[in-house]
């Protein structure tokens, strides 16, 4: 995958609100600025990092907001978190099984698709808005940062 790890997120309402005390699941590793959901009220990276499309998307977890710096991997350890509010957008680039598919389109804004966190198997890893999978809508493309077109481009998404 040629992507590159993007941690850019803003809040377009105005002013960020006040980060989130919370603790840390079991054995986590997520990088500042990952998403993050809760399991059994304590923050977990909203996926865990996969070489597979298929055991590296969200579904239906719902993300809380993202990490504001990286995980202690110690259980119950505290965390801020910037949360997620309506006008939260966060920068990604696009994903597709079919690499010449990855690309931008007008089309996108608007659309749902579903969240991807792939790893290369050396320590980098990547999210992504998965542009061949619609039948889990979690991610809503807002509108595009980089041209129409453009291979692995990024677009402003909400959750």
């Amino acid at each position: 995958m040629a992507w590159r790890k993007t941690n850019t997120w803003r809040y377009t309402g105005g002013e960020a609100p006040a980060a989130i005390p919370y603790t840390e699941a079991a054995s986590q590793t997520f990088k500042a600025g990952d998403p993050l959901t809760l399991s059994s009220g304590k923050v977990a990276v909203a996926v865990a990092a996969n070489a597979t499309y298929a055991s590296g998307d969200l579904e239906s977890a719902k993300v809380i907001g993202f990490a504001l710096k990286d995980a202690s991997g110690t259980t119950d350890a505290p965390i801020m978190v910037a949360p997620n509010r309506d006008d939260l957008e966060w920068l990604v680039p696009v994903a597709h099984g079919t690499p010449a598919s990855a690309v931008i389109a007008q089309a996108n804004v608007g659309a749902g698709f579903d969240l991807v966190h792939w790893t290369d198997g050396s320590g980098v890893t990547a999210w992504g808005v998965m542009l061949d999978d619609t039948s889990v809508k979690n991610v809503i493309v807002t509108a595009l940062k980089d041209p129409v077109g453009t291979q692995y481009g990024e677009v402003w998404a909400r959750f």
